[in-house]
């Protein structure tokens, strides 16, 4: 079984560098405030540490995957753990997923493959009039301003990747526009309704001057075949 863990790892592009001390715990909630901190990752060139996430999440992040492209049983979803694991310096980030892959599939005796699905998708398309323009940034941003989404230096990929994100987004958001380069522009009071359970990401696209079309199209998913609740020993 751990053979075919490893060849599997490797056919997901798992790496033989690892990380120089793991630990993985399951999460100890005392206090709301433990509690609020969910799926939260630090990274730095020396390691990466995780708080209260779910197995799911931590697949997610160490495959560099959307939360729709993670199918498995679904305490994947509600169990919560720890990491904390140290690197040599200088450590890329791409290289501290690497080393996540081989951790989690070490640790959970995990095993996976990838197969196309087709899913229920909306295709951001572009509209007759879209309110956006070109960027002059250098970094893309996201920020709340008297109630609206502001995106700055922004490709559309991206966005469609945040409206995936968002609360109310019922199935993900794939990039139909065609449109290259990044751009600014902003979803008005679209933070304030959702604040109050409220809005719709379709019509804050529509107001955008775009559409988001129901649709169906392949998704290439990573299906977790087997799994151990409880992780190795540290």
């Amino acid at each position: 079984m751990k053979a075919l863990c490893i060849a599997l790892a490797l056919a997901w592009g798992v790496q033989a560098q690892s990380f120089e001390v793991a630990s993985i715990r399951e999460a100890v909630i005392k206090t709301a405030a433990d509690k609020a901190v969910r799926d939260q990752v630090e990274m730095t060139s020396t390691g990466v540490t995780v708080r209260n996430a779910s197995l799911s999440f931590l697949i997610q992040w160490a495959w560099d995957l959307k939360f729709y492209q993670v199918s498995g049983p679904e305490w994947l979803k509600t169990q919560r753990f720890e990491v904390q694991a140290r690197s040599a310096e200088g450590t890329s980030a791409k290289d501290l997923r690497s080393m996540m892959r081989a951790l989690l599939m070490d640790r959970f005796t995990m095993a996976v493959h990838s197969e196309s699905k087709e899913l229920a998708v909306y295709a951001l398309m572009e509209g007759k009039d879209p309110k956006i323009k070109k960027s002059s940034g250098s970094l893309p941003s996201l920020r709340v301003v008297n109630g609206s989404f502001v995106f700055e230096n922004t490709t559309m990929t991206e966005f469609a990747e945040r409206l995936s994100d968002f609360a109310t987004a019922d199935r993900p958001v794939v990039d139909r526009t065609g449109l290259v380069g990044a751009y600014d522009f902003q979803l008005e009071s679209m933070a304030l309704e959702m604040k109050r359970g409220e809005g719709s990401i379709i019509t804050a696209v529509a107001d955008l001057g775009m559409q988001l079309k129901a649709t169906r199209e392949p998704v290439e998913i990573l299906i977790v075949d087997r799994c151990e609740r409880t992780p190795s020993a540290n």
